[in-house]
């Protein structure tokens, strides 16, 4: 079994029907620049991607400061009532009770 290489038929390749080398090439070419197209598009998005990051980033900072504050505004307001119930409200029955003052209605109840 032992073939001579020169007896095995060669292709032959007919212009127009078998060579596909030109359309190949343009394919090759169309498909590198749809890469190329591709791969500006993923910097674009990455771009953006960081930006938006950055801005999350800034709006939950501001919020946690937003909450800090209102949680040291609450803190302060339950601190002023309990003063009042503590202090001032004491103190008004005590002057009701000595009947300071000219209304005849009660300031505590």
């Amino acid at each position: 079994m032992s073939e001579n290489i020169d007896s095995l038929e060669q292709p032959s390749f007919r212009v127009g029907q078998t060579d596909r080398t030109p359309d190949l090439l343009l394919e090759v070419t169309e498909f590198e620049l749809q890469q190329i197209q591709h791969a500006e598009k993923a910097k674009q998005i990455a771009m953006l991607n960081g930006e938006l990051q950055d801005a999350l980033s800034t709006i939950l900072k501001l919020a946690g400061q937003d909450s800090q504050s209102l949680e040291k505004s609450l803190n302060a307001r339950c601190k002023m009532v309990h003063s009042i119930q503590r202090e001032a409200v004491p103190t008004a029955k005590k002057t009701q009770d000595l009947h300071v003052g000219t209304s005849s209605k009660n300031l505590i109840d």
